[in-house]
């Protein structure tokens, strides 16, 4: 039936009423239709922040003048091109040993009668000393520095972050500390009348050998740390969170096919009968911390006692013999006093601390003043992607800050209340300068795997940390036989990319992207590396050993029928002859299932192999090497 062709009077005076301004915008005012953007109101956008580690040399120029705040205009000159960036090769992959240290920037003291305006002068003008001092310091050694934070915003989190802390917590990767332990932040800390402790997450990559080398280096330097691990207590609060649901819905269920009252009182009997034995468990633990807290007061305490029996000997020796009491006496007891009253609050221990240790660590932390009474505040800092939202959600137990593998995902400080007792400050990562350790800012993530340009630098190094027997056993490559224990990072990457199909167009072997796999595999902890402390001699051949042997695996077929032993080899064989087996043709077109023996008539045999989905793998030919996979296991 054709569409009818009558004119309708009505619906063409609405279309030609609204036709004319059908395409064109109309303005009901006599505003402007075209507006420009004039900057004088609030930026609302203002802590979307982006962080800047890597300029090129006219970017640098260019926000080097913006903070000035000066104009410059193109000229045309003779140019004259020089090579200012060294090969990828020649980066130095270790941190050279120079006296001068490197400082981060202050924030300018702030002084009544100073508007908002001059102190935000003074502050570019403070920073745009320290990029200077970095500069000529970096001429003046001739030493490379490594990407660094640029952007004033984010340094002014740090700032804001270290007035308003109590405690400051500086995360550190555990797999090697040194690398991002900066002291002129724990001393800029320190003016700002902070107690830093250093916290080494990351713990859970590193075995008990290396936490001992750490904890023996910094005790010996006085430092405090504590070894942490964001990740494993996420996943066990999530395993214990999962065993909880699957629990309650387990009662549930119960409780709904029972539906009597000596059932519920008999569950609830349960639930309170298992929630004392966790708290008595709980409160064991607890008491055996206390206990051993105690035990170590008590022989620092005999021993402050033994040194002050031997200063009184000393002295009453003196006054029997007439002789005047010697002032190096009490001076050295003083001495030995200060130093017995640092070392009480040191925390180093080699084992991982949990959530409810490291709180309860922080709580006892004697604060004579408080800048946000009644809370302690602790603050969150250190480089980027070093787990410092983790732990914060970790301590929370709840997401309350966003996590991202991606490094500076954290734009702007955030304050969060733990409990009546505890506020908790996160801070965003900062990248702060160091002498040329770019490769092994890499190999921590710290720095983005996707927008390196190099990869040559950096996997160096990681054939410095791991061997070539890790690489063989972890991915399965065939590396060539060499004397060396190191072997070419180009052989490891060409025989990976080899392995796993990475092709250019011209058909050579992808090693850039072979490299960023390694390298990703590295920094999440797939692939096993770690630093020791200078002076410590590597783990013994013995206890790695012990290490790989009591590691947990599945056993192959062939494993488990020799460990079976040859008792049961008769049975094995009657159950094989005597087994239902699949025997098939194979034809071009469907193949056609049968089982030897009687079937009825109209009788369909499924695939015992694997689980067919009739609406999606109806037709799917499936490859005949796992079809008869079972044979292959005899």
């Amino acid at each position: 039936m054709g569409k009818k062709n009558k004119d309708s009077l009505g619906r063409a005076l609405i279309k030609d009423r609204f036709s004319k301004n059908r395409h064109r915008k109309h303005v009901e005012d006599n505003t402007m239709l075209h507006t420009t953007e004039v900057n004088d109101g609030y930026d609302w956008g203002r802590l979307n922040l982006q962080s800047v580690t890597a300029e090129s040399s006219l970017q640098e120029f260019l926000s080097t003048a913006e903070l000035a705040q000066r104009e410059f205009t193109a000229e045309k000159m003779n140019m004259k091109y020089v090579k200012s960036v060294p090969d990828a090769v020649e980066i130095v992959t270790s941190q050279p040993n120079f006296d001068e240290p490197l400082t981060v920037p202050r924030r300018p003291p702030w002084k009544p009668g100073i508007t908002a305006e001059e102190q935000q002068e003074k502050e570019r003008e403070s920073f745009l000393d320290w990029r200077r001092h970095l500069n000529e310091l970096q001429a003046k050694l001739g030493a490379a520095l490594t990407p660094y934070e640029r952007n004033l915003e984010f340094w002014k989190q740090l700032w804001r972050t270290l007035e308003r802390a109590d405690i400051v917590l500086i995360l550190l990767d555990a797999r090697n500390p040194l690398l991002f332990r900066c002291k002129d932040l724990e001393k800029y800390a320190t003016e700002q009348k902070c107690k830093c402790i250093l916290l080494l997450n990351k713990a859970d990559l590193t075995n008990e050998y290396e936490r001992k080398c750490w904890a023996k280096y910094f005790t010996d330097e006085n430092i405090p740390i504590v070894f942490f691990s964001a990740a494993k207590q996420s996943n066990e609060r999530k395993i214990s969170e999962a065993s909880t649901d699957s629990k309650r819905q387990n009662d549930i269920d119960v409780n709904s096919e029972t539906e009597t009252a000596e059932s519920l009182d008999d569950i609830t009997a349960s639930d309170l009968e298992e929630e004392a034995l966790r708290s008595t468990d709980e409160d064991i633990e607890l008491f055996k911390r206390q206990l051993g807290d105690l035990d170590k007061a008590v022989e620092s305490t005999a021993v402050k006692l033994d040194k002050i029996q031997v200063l009184l000997d000393k002295v009453v020796e003196n006054l029997r013999l007439g002789k005047p009491v010697d002032p190096s006496i009490i001076s050295e007891e003083n001495a030995e006093n200060t130093t017995d009253v640092l070392s009480e609050t040191l925390v180093n221990s080699h084992e991982i601390f949990d959530r409810n240790m490291l709180l309860e660590m922080l709580k006892k932390q004697r604060i004579d003043n408080l800048k946000n009474p009644p809370r302690l505040s602790v603050g969150m800092i250190g480089y980027p992607n070093v787990g410092k939202s983790s732990t914060v959600n970790v301590l929370m137990q709840t997401k309350k800050v966003s996590v991202s593998a991606m490094p500076g995902h954290t734009r702007h400080i955030q304050s969060l209340v733990l409990d009546d007792e505890v506020e908790l400050l996160d801070c965003p990562g900062l990248v702060l300068p160091a002498y040329a350790v770019a490769p092994d800012l890499m190999l921590t993530a710290v720095l983005s795997i996707d927008q390196m340009r190099s990869h040559d630098s950096a996997m160096a190094r990681l054939c410095q940390l791991v061997s070539r027997h890790t690489f063989e056993q972890k991915y399965g490559l065939l590396l060539p036989q060499n004397e060396d224990v190191n072997i070419d990072y180009k052989q490891i990457l060409t025989a990976h990319a080899y392995n796993r199909g990475f092709m250019t167009a011209a058909g050579q072997p992808d090693q850039s992207r072979s490299a960023r796999l390694l390298l990703k595999d590295a920094a999440s902890g797939r692939l096993r590396w770690a630093e020791l402390p200078p002076g410590c001699e590597p783990e013994p051949l013995d206890s790695i050993i012990e290490e790989k042997r009591n590691e947990k695996r599945k056993p192959t077929p062939r494993e488990a029928r020799m460990v079976e032993g040859w008792l049961n080899k008769s049975a094995e064989i009657d159950s094989a002859f005597f087994a239902m087996k699949k025997t098939t043709a194979h034809v071009k077109g469907k193949p056609i299932m049968g089982i030897v023996g009687a079937q009825p008539a109209g009788a369909q045999v499924l695939k015992p192999w694997k689980q067919e989905k009739k609406h999606a793998n109806k037709n799917k030919r499936e490859k005949l090497r796992r079809v008869y996979a079972h044979l292959d296991e005899h």
